[in-house]
């Protein structure tokens, strides 16, 4: 029996997960950021639903990818290249350290520190998400043509960085101009 509609279309075929979502609101269609987002969020939920019968979520394949394509970090590390915030982090790699996909070693220099490595299980796990991302990821830039879909990619990866490196000079201004003020205030 299908699930009565609430004013959002689900996908109700039982080979594939649900995921909530609407056309785009054609009145805020104009406004680059919230397509940009809206398309963001899309993706998020079409590639969690890929990944939900494996058990996996795409934080969880982004740190098995990062450590092992650039080795074993320290938990700091992971939530900064991955922008979430150290609390979730810990969340995150406990439920990954209890299903065997990391473990926790200690740094070899800072003995408050823990580095985070793959497991067998988390390669593995790996391997398996790639192929089914794969698939996924040719569903959704399936309106593309190659040349677009490389196109979108570098335009991206350029407002990323470069945006992304504004923000650090101008949050490192910031804390110089907030230093000084502090000083100047304990100075006199």
């Amino acid at each position: 029996m299908k699930k009565p509609l609430t004013g959002r279309r689900k996908q109700e075929a039982s080979s594939e997960p649900e995921i909530d979502w609407e056309p785009m609101p054609r009145a805020l269609s104009d406004y680059t950021g919230f397509v940009l987002h809206w398309t963001a969020e899309l993706s998020r939920q079409m590639f969690e639903a890929a990944l939900a019968p494996l058990g996996l979520r795409p934080f969880q394949i982004g740190i098995l990818h990062l450590i092992l394509s650039e080795g074993p970090m320290v938990q700091a590390r992971l939530s900064d290249l991955l922008l979430i915030d150290k609390a979730t982090m810990v969340g995150i790699l406990n439920e990954m350290e209890g299903r065997g996909l990391i473990e926790r070693r200690p740094h070899p220099t800072d003995r408050r520190a823990f580095e985070i490595h793959p497991t067998d299980t988390g390669r593995a796990c790996l391997a398996e998400a790639q192929a089914t991302l794969a698939d996924a990821k040719e569903s959704f830039f399936e309106p593309l043509d190659p040349e677009e879909r490389q196109m979108l990619h570098e335009l991206l990866r350029r407002l990323a960085t470069s945006n992304a490196k504004a923000w650090t000079r101008r949050h490192a201004e910031d804390k110089e101009e907030d230093n000084a003020a502090a000083a100047d205030e304990a100075n006199g």
